[in-house]
């Protein structure tokens, strides 16, 4: 029986109970049966997952499946002992409820690194990504990163810290998966202070261009059919490596991200590693 072809869905939750009321499944075992010559026999190397009565994949026999729920309660109660203040941000979960991923901002950790030619500040907002699968295609595990606010209308951009993910297996530990949450968004805010060595580093309009032009002919993070946007949001920008990010995570935003959120997380995440800790390595305008 082939995979369900599922379009993820993008839903406004503004609490947990939102949440776990939509991630309400019922999530049963089965055998899988193999024909041989118009016989049948249990593949022991194999199990079919079901969800709410229907198929929804066949998984290996060591695949253990973490409910959503589980996933949600254990991450929640974490947030709670930590008594950090969070707010959701978006929550995306395909319709056969076989994947999902919840963004929680941190407002009481953002940071602000420069002053924008507009004269509003430019803030930094630590966030964190819970996904969870059953259907063997994900693991389960959150990705620590930060929004960057980039303009007035509230459109934002996101950059990745770091993740960390576990594999489902009958072995996996989750106890203590989400221990100590608060030193680790502490750790990203101290991230984010670094970003302010990109504010320091100046470059000049034809430097900039030079390196717009490597990125995207020689290192190819993006499409050369976004150059002549990003050139142009880059006249913009101020005059150091801050404003060169800028004028990539920009055009990502605002070409790319409304349409297609996949595609702008991989584009996000190659800009980002031409940025790595702050600084590119400045190419020479001849």
């Amino acid at each position: 029986m082939p995979k369900q072809v599922n379009r993820e869905v993008k839903r406004n939750i503004n609490n947990f109970e939102e949440v776990l009321e939509l991630l309400k499944c019922d999530i049963t075992e089965a055998e899988v049966f193999c024909r041989i010559k118009n016989e049948e026999f249990p593949c022991e190397n194999k199990k079919a997952i079901i969800v709410n009565g229907k198929y929804l994949t066949t998984v290996g026999p060591d695949y253990s499946v973490l409910p959503h729920i589980e996933a949600l309660d254990m991450f929640q109660s974490e947030l709670l002992r930590s008594k950090l203040d969070y707010k959701i941000n978006t929550f995306y979960m395909t319709p056969n409820k076989s994947k999902f991923y919840l963004e929680m901002m941190f407002p009481g950790y953002k940071h602000t690194v420069a002053k924008l030619q507009n004269g509003h500040n430019d803030v930094l907002n630590p966030r964190v990504i819970l996904v969870n699968a059953i259907d063997g295609s994900r693991k389960f595990g959150f990705e620590l990163g930060f929004y960057r606010f980039v303009c007035k209308n509230g459109l934002r951009i996101g950059k990745e810290i770091f993740k960390t993910l576990h594999v489902h297996s009958k072995n996996m530990n989750i106890e203590g998966f989400c221990k100590d949450l608060e030193d680790t968004i502490k750790v990203g805010e101290k991230r984010l202070q670094s970003v302010t060595k990109l504010v320091d580093e100046k470059i000049e309009r034809l430097q900039g261009a030079a390196i717009i032009e490597d990125f995207i002919n020689e290192k190819k993070i993006m499409p050369q059919k976004f150059e002549s946007d990003i050139k142009l949001q880059w006249m913009n920008e101020d005059l150091n490596q801050w404003g060169l990010y800028n004028a990539f995570t920009n055009v990502v935003t605002h070409k790319i991200l409304p349409n297609n959120y996949e595609r702008a997380r991989v584009m996000e995440l190659a800009i980002d590693k031409q940025f790595q800790n702050g600084l590119v390595i400045p190419i020479s305008a001849n």
